[in-house]
């Protein structure tokens, strides 16, 4: 996380936890082009990779590629972003110089929507595709 990354690079806890509002991440995807986007149901294995399986009547998108998007299938793009706000449990814990474990857990715990988890609900949407979600996050 951009906190344990902070304490990495010798910002002492104690200024970080008093200074510290917010972390943000965000990284850009590209969209599905609109003019030869095409829908299709995803398998039972991916449904149940991803916990789709709850959800009805699940379709995936994809371009095909067309000459409005030279042949790529997108074309555009969007934001996917990370958001932790920093309360007093967070600037408290900040001051302990937790590891990256412990920052994740506590993350976990107050429920923040990963890049990875934010990226998914764009390719629910039909917006872009895994295969871009996690060639951006692997990066």
């Amino acid at each position: 996380s951009a906190v344990t990354r902070m304490i990495d690079m010798g910002v002492e806890p104690y200024l970080l936890s008093s200074a510290l509002v917010g972390v943000v991440a965000q990284r850009l995807v590209r969209t599905i082009c609109p003019n030869c986007k095409t829908y299709f149901r995803p398998p039972p294995e991916m449904l149940e990779r991803y916990n789709w399986q709850h959800l009805s009547n699940v379709r995936l998108a994809t371009g095909r590629g067309c000459s409005e998007c030279f042949d790529s299938g997108y074309k555009g793009r969007i934001g996917i972003h990370e958001i932790l706000t920093v309360d007093a449990a967070l600037q408290s814990l900040i001051m302990k110089n937790p590891s990256r474990d412990v920052l994740n857990q506590y993350a976990k715990d107050r429920g923040l929507k990963t890049l990875y988890a934010d990226g998914l609900e764009h390719v629910l949407k039909g917006e872009t595709t895994l295969e871009e979600v996690t060639r951006v996050i692997s990066n």
